[in-house]
């Protein structure tokens, strides 16, 4: 059996067991700590064929946001960005839109004089305290999307008519995520499955860094402007992995490739799975499944690119290197279509 994982949509869970994520479910380990035991409770009771264990629902678990979502906000958050919570949706970033001159002044923030890093920081105190351990979820975040936060589609100008004011926001980017993550790492190892779960599985020493926003520019771009401060990081963390859910990732492929101590490589739905597992063959290779195409396909057709995807990603035919997620699944997306995906998974050789 193939290894593989699923993520809903917030809506899909505020729906199914009226789980609420405004701020109480972020910065309220309690409220947090029992919408998980229900949240995985549900699973187990609604879809006993992926969490067949008992002791899955049973266990509360001290975890600081949660693996059974997937969203990017707290490094956003410490450099200046407004964040809007609600029932049924990821806390959602709203772009900052800096000016020059705010760039210009932009520095990393300082954690220890921080008022939103000690909310975080005092939940993880607490749950120390009360369990001997954490388990962070937190989101990474990726070099590229903590600068679009902050400056918005300027950005992509700057690369063109300003070049050093780019690099000025993108090392303060880069400098301000691995602040955050070193910060993370005294209390736990384990710090990536907040971007995406499947990597718990998988490798979970790897620092995972989320190129969701690298499909908006080329790949010469990202050689120029962004692959640097993807090798800081992947010089500075030892294992590293990236996370890349836009749907062309075989342009960027070649390019990851030459990043030192790639491990790890998440391909968005709709890439070409087989160019990417002929640049990066000696990395592990996990494969985004689209969330759109599990909302509407039948049951036949999901089987079918199941097994033709992971057939096009094979590694000298075998799959010991690929394993395969859903994540985001729509609040509409029948619950046979979701078993069928992992039943199909299922069915693939390891």
């Amino acid at each position: 059996m193939a290894i593989y994982d699923i993520t809903f949509h917030p809506a899909w869970w505020h729906k199914r067991t009226g789980v609420s994520f405004d701020k109480k479910f972020f910065l309220n380990p309690d409220y947090r700590i029992q919408a998980d035991m229900l949240m995985r409770r549900f699973l187990f009771e609604n879809f006993p064929e992926i969490y067949p264990s008992e002791s899955y629902m049973v266990q509360p678990r001290p975890l600081i946001d949660s693996d059974l979502l997937a969203g990017e906000y707290l490094q956003a958050q410490l450099l200046g960005c407004d964040i809007l919570f609600t029932d049924d949706n990821l806390p959602e970033v709203q772009c900052a839109h800096l000016t020059d001159a705010q760039i210009e002044a932009l520095s990393v923030p300082d954690l220890d004089h921080s008022t939103v890093w000690a909310m975080y920081k005092k939940q993880v105190k607490t749950l120390i305290s009360r369990f001997g351990h954490v388990e962070s979820y937190l989101d990474l975040c990726g070099v590229q999307n903590l600068a679009f936060a902050l400056r918005g589609q300027e950005l992509f100008i700057d690369y063109y008519e300003n070049p050093r004011l780019a690099h000025h926001l993108l090392t303060v980017c880069t400098q301000t995520l691995i602040a955050v993550a070193d910060r993370l790492r005294q209390y736990t190892s384990h710090i990536s499955t907040g971007v995406s779960s499947i990597l718990g599985k998988t490798a979970p020493q790897a620092y995972l860094t989320s190129n969701c926003t690298v499909d908006m520019i080329s790949a010469d771009l990202y050689e120029t402007y962004l692959m640097p401060y993807d090798i800081q990081l992947a010089e500075h963390f030892g294992v590293f992995a990236v996370h890349h859910c836009g749907m062309h990732c075989e342009r960027f492929a070649p390019l990851y490739r030459k990043i030192p101590n790639l491990v790890w490589l998440e391909a968005g739905a709709h890439s070409d799975f087989h160019a990417v597992r002929s640049a990066c063959e000696n990395s592990w290779l996990n494969l985004r499944y689209s969330p759109q195409n599990l909302l509407g396909e039948s049951i036949p057709e999901i089987q079918e690119n199941v097994r033709s995807q992971f057939s096009s990603a094979s590694f000298e035919k075998r799959n010991d290197f690929t394993s395969m997620s859903c994540v985001g699944i729509d609040v509409n997306t029948p619950d046979q279509n979701v078993i069928a995906f992992c039943r199909a998974i299922q069915d693939i050789p390891q």
